[in-house]
């Protein structure tokens, strides 16, 4: 089939490599592209993230997994298999909804109480986490060698208009679905994060007691990413000074040993959030919808990616 899809970030061309794997025929359009998509500024680590509906986000969620896990034996992909301890203040482990999209003995629940007083469980998971700029570049480097898909960076206005010339179009503009589709279910949810210098320093922890003010730490090669807050219905990207220095607090209070690294930037970015992930057809069927993930991009991409394939499939 010919197939556009419009949208380059990570459920964009996630999409675009297993479309082109099963020999379809793609052009992806996009306003932009790596390094200049929300994509690009995400922590990027495997963790369901505000996303529905859970059933559906455990499946996606697991399929993910899988691929990520694959692509971490691949050093070129900018993927990793990391150690991962999340912190909590519940008394004792709680089962987590998305657990069941884990492989077996991913997660270790710890029974003696964290270093930090005000956090009195943990556990620690297998998680794959991924530097965006290089992974982002692999998937664009995997599609010019598929020699099955072609790129136009310009901006779309209308999906319909669009949508001919091609035999399915598929919907991957995250935020960008609110203007074009007037999609009132769709929510910025604004998130923020410092990065730091890197002189060897290796730390994955998450603070999962206050979802709006969070605080996780996650190494990549040269920087230190700190964060963050999910400010829902702020919709500017703005960085907010006054945000990163209680993100660094918090951090720090996680993690002193990050006291004295020195700040190399700051990130804001809109993190997609709807009531449900749109995957579905438009009425007439050449318009198919992926967008809405939230803060889970990268952790339901490869399995939103295999669902969309079925149905276009399913469409003969």
């Amino acid at each position: 089939m010919k197939i556009k899809i419009i949208g380059a970030g990570i459920i964009g061309l996630t999409t675009a490599v297993h479309l082109a794997e099963l020999g379809h025929e793609l052009v992806v359009i996009a306003e932009h592209f790596s390094p200049n998509t929300i994509s690009n500024k995400a922590a990027a680590i495997w963790f369901p993230f505000k996303a529905e509906p859970k059933k559906k986000v455990v499946e996606w969620s697991k399929q993910t997994f899988s691929k990520l896990a694959e692509f971490a034996k691949d050093e070129k992909s900018g993927v990793d298999l990391v150690d991962l301890i999340v912190f909590s203040d519940k008394l004792a482990y709680e089962k987590e909804w998305w657990e069941d999209a884990l492989p077996e003995n991913a997660l270790i629940n710890f029974n003696i109480r964290p270093h930090a007083k005000e956090y009195t469980s943990f556990y620690m998971l297998k998680a794959p986490f991924l530097e965006p700029q290089i992974h982002l570049g692999y998937l664009l480097n995997a599609l010019r060698k598929s020699k099955k898909c072609r790129f136009e960076e310009r901006r779309i206005t209308c999906l319909e208009k669009e949508s001919t010339g091609c035999d399915v179009l598929i919907n991957c503009t995250g935020y960008g679905a609110k203007q074009l589709l007037n999609d009132q279910d769709l929510i910025p949810v604004k998130g923020q994060i410092v990065v730091l210098e890197n002189d060897g320093f290796s730390c994955f922890y998450i603070d999962d007691v206050v979802e709006t003010e969070m605080a996780y730490i996650f190494t990549r090669k040269d920087s230190i990413i700190l964060g963050g807050t999910a400010e829902e219905g702020v919709e500017n990207e703005f960085v907010d000074e006054e945000e990163s220095k209680k993100i660094l607090d918090r951090c720090i209070a996680l993690s002193p040993e990050l006291a004295d690294k020195k700040i190399q930037n700051h990130y804001a970015g809109l993190r997609p959030v709807r009531k449900e992930i749109r995957l579905e057809w438009s009425e007439n069927k050449r318009i198919l919808h992926n967008y809405g993930h939230g803060g889970a991009g990268f952790t339901l991409a490869w399995g939103c990616a295999f669902e969309v394939a079925n149905l276009i499939k399913e469409l003969g």
